[in-house]
């Protein structure tokens, strides 16, 4: 027997172990909400989407491929390929697709790092899970896909109207011993994903919506002075809306 190369074959086994396995599974997401009038914008705002921080549990800082991971199961480990980027970072497509959203719900929404002048708002927030798993039973597989956000939402002026709020969905089905990793890919995306992205969409529009002001022409000294006084308050309308 060559020793040698069984030496060899058993090191790379056990690398196999340690390091595991990697694979990116190509997705596609089906955007817009065809006839849903909770989540159009009242008005045409414009919204900065910044990047979402990742805390999800299982992402090393000193790996950044782990920044794309979505999925395991043993040695294995899966990214998404979206966009015809490999291992894309969950933060980015997150950040990407959000832009989509509320773009596609009348918003004049962009992809940014840190907030405009010219925003009237801005979206920030981070991302606690977002993952698909297969739970094996006897006879079928029991498939989770979850997704859960922190949101917060601030004005021009820096003031948040919207801190922490947690948005999430976890999907669940019994499926075949057959499923494939792909299906919980497109499932993550374009069931849990979209509930969560319609869901914020419904719950940010009341503060989305434009501020009604009205002039106040205010002479001092013979001097005009011009002001103006906001009429509908976002605090007030968000602490109605969670009664």
């Amino acid at each position: 027997m060559n020793f040698g190369k069984f030496g060899l074959i058993a090191f790379s086994a056990s690398m196999l172990l340690l390091t595991g396995c990697t694979r990116s599974l190509s997705v596609n997401y089906v955007g817009g909400f065809d006839g849903n009038s909770t989540i159009q914008a009242a008005s045409k705002q414009k919204v900065a989407i910044l990047p979402f921080v990742d805390d999800r549990s299982w992402v090393d800082k000193a790996d950044g491929q782990s920044r794309s991971f979505v999925g395991k199961q043993g040695v294995w480990k899966f990214g998404l390929t979206f966009g015809n980027q490999e291992f894309v970072p969950v933060t980015n497509l997150i950040q990407s697709l959000f832009v989509e959203e509320f773009t596609a719900a009348g918003y004049d929404a962009l992809a940014t790092t840190q907030a405009t002048q010219d925003s009237a708002y801005a979206l920030s927030g981070r991302i606690m899970t977002f993952e698909f798993e297969n739970e094996a039973g006897l006879l079928t597989v029991t498939s989770r896909r979850s997704v859960t956000l922190a949101l917060t939402l601030a004005s021009k002026d820096g003031s948040k109207l919207v801190d922490n709020l947690l948005v999430s969905e976890n999907d669940r089905e019994n499926e075949g011993l057959g499923v494939m990793h792909s299906t919980n890919a497109d499932k993550l995306l374009n069931r849990a994903f979209k509930k969560v992205v319609n869901e914020v969409l419904t719950k940010l529009r009341p503060q989305l919506a434009a501020r009604n002001t009205i002039d106040i022409r205010v002479t001092l000294n013979g001097v005009p002075v011009k002001g103006s006084w906001n009429t509908a308050s976002p605090i007030s309308q968000l602490a109605a809306n969670q009664r």
